[in-house]
């Protein structure tokens, strides 16, 4: 266990029960192949400061609906403030997490609405200099927020500069507006997941994300691309740490889903002896819509985007990792360092996606008490067996993580994976609030241990905040 931090598996395993057992068509795919950067790059350089995870910072709404206070009655109910209220001594703003509430109140500058708005009053802008882009991509590849999202690899890079600064279409990247949306989407993407002095001032950030959103209609319209889909997905990214509400998110997340799965990223590519560069940077995008989708899921309750049985959810190969994040050479060994790639764990993903489907679907509505209990006990040995196959460092400084992360950058990452092993137990024992034995009978011995469980997560999970504020205070975290 991490150093300074406590065993939140141990207070888990204190109160851990034993419920009983009771009754796309594929496009043409490009060549190019593995080895062809032609973009020069900076060697890989850790960064000054642990700065991982800067994306979804601030989720509006993000109680489900469905959830219950501990009274049995909805969360929201009158009643269930009010109880809160007298238990907790303190008044609370509930609107604030209430999404109903959030829509009508939160509007923000960026919202796909405010676009016709702020060209009627402005000029479209100019693509930025090239060399503020390399910078940008320079600072970028060599920070952790690419390891989470790794955008424009570097031996694709160049294509899409030509197409949209020279009207020099090509293969990888064939459609104009895609890849000038794809530059104008990556700057603020950029300087919004990255700590330090933007490149660019705020106006001219605002100018950029504004003319990505309005490329956005011509992306609609044309062929699936890359250019397209990275486009689609910072944007989304940018407007889940902004604008936090989900109906003016779903529509670009969802057609970069789409395009991934026409463009075949949704498949696995080991039948394939040399997978294209084009290929392996595709699939890539594929797990970080995969990990995006299953998050949002799990913290609203909506349904998933991607269709988990449409896809080949084999993990990616080592040849693929290393040729993804441009390591040649993995120091350390590949089961160990997959945790901490893309937003999340790829395995914790798939895992998010169960409790989603047993726990949130409408099938789930109509368990037993007694398929409610065992559905629960279940997810909960899943989620255990994952937390406890994770190769996490016990003490930071002896990560041996030399040419891939800074140590700092484990720590933090290793810090989000125990947070997010916390949430999935809470999330999961919650939801025996939808017994209705314990409804009728608060003090029902097998659904108090549930909720017992859930509670001491809860706990453990606030003292992990509260013996760990340095990391929180290191940037923003998904």
């Amino acid at each position: 266990m991490l150093q300074g931090l406590p065993d939140q598996h141990q207070s888990h395993q204190r109160t851990r029960i034993a419920f009983s057992h009771a009754s796309g068509v594929h496009s043409k795919a490009c060549s190019v192949p593995l080895t062809e950067p032609t973009v020069e790059i900076e060697p890989l350089r850790p960064a000054g400061t642990c700065q991982f995870l800067a994306t979804i910072n601030n989720i509006f709404g993000h109680v489900p609906i469905n959830l219950r206070a501990s009274t049995g009655l909805p969360f929201f109910a009158a009643e269930s403030q009010q109880w809160m209220e007298s238990c907790t001594g303190q008044k609370i703003d509930f609107d604030r997490l209430n999404l109903a509430s959030v829509r009508t109140r939160h509007r923000s500058v960026h919202e796909l609405g405010s676009t016709k708005e702020y060209f009627r009053h402005n000029v479209h802008p100019d693509l930025p200099d090239r060399s503020v882009v390399l910078s940008a991509f320079h600072e970028f590849i060599s920070s952790a927020a690419h390891r989470h999202f790794p955008f424009l690899h570097p031996g694709l890079l160049p294509y899409t500069l030509e197409t949209a600064y020279d009207q020099k279409v090509s293969e990888v990247s064939p459609d104009i507006a895609s890849a000038r949306a794809c530059i104008f989407a990556f700057i603020p993407f950029s300087s919004f997941i990255i700590e330090g002095k933007p490149l660019c001032n705020g106006s001219e950030l605002r100018g950029f994300i504004q003319e990505a959103q309005y490329l956005v209609s011509e992306i609609l319209d044309g062929n699936a691309t890359l250019d397209g889909i990275q486009a689609l997905l910072m944007l989304s990214i940018c407007r889940l740490g902004q604008i936090s509400t989900m109906n003016s998110i779903e529509p670009m997340f969802t057609t970069s889903i789409r395009f991934i799965f026409i463009l075949g990223g949704h498949l696995n590519l080991a039948a394939q002896e040399t997978p294209a560069l084009f290929q392996v940077h595709c699939r890539s995008l594929f797990w970080i819509a995969y990990v995006m989708d299953n998050e949002i899921c799990l913290r609203t309750c909506r349904p998933p985007a991607i269709c988990a049985d449409y896809c080949d959810l084999t993990l990616p190969s080592e040849s693929e990792i290393a040729t993804e994040f441009c390591l040649p050479h993995l120091q350390i060994p590949y089961i160990q360092i997959l945790p901490f790639l893309f937003p999340s764990d790829l395995r914790l993903a798939s895992i998010q996606s169960k409790i989603t489907k047993a726990l949130h679907s409408p099938q789930a509505a109509s368990k037993s008490d007694a398929e409610l209990l065992k559905t629960i006990r279940e997810l909960d040995d899943v989620v255990d067996g994952w937390h406890k196959s994770l190769q996490l460092p016990d003490d930071p400084s002896a990560f041996p993580a030399q040419g891939v992360m800074t140590r700092d950058e484990a720590f933090g990452s290793s810090f989000m994976l125990l947070v997010q092993y916390k949430y999935c137990i809470i999330a999961i024992h919650q939801m025996s609030t939808g017994c209705a034995a314990w409804i009728a009978d608060p003090e029902a011995l097998g659904i108090k241990l549930s909720l017992e469980v859930a509670a001491n997560a809860s706990r453990a999970l606030l003292q992990q905040f509260l013996g760990a504020k340095a990391v929180f205070q290191l940037g923003g975290f998904w």
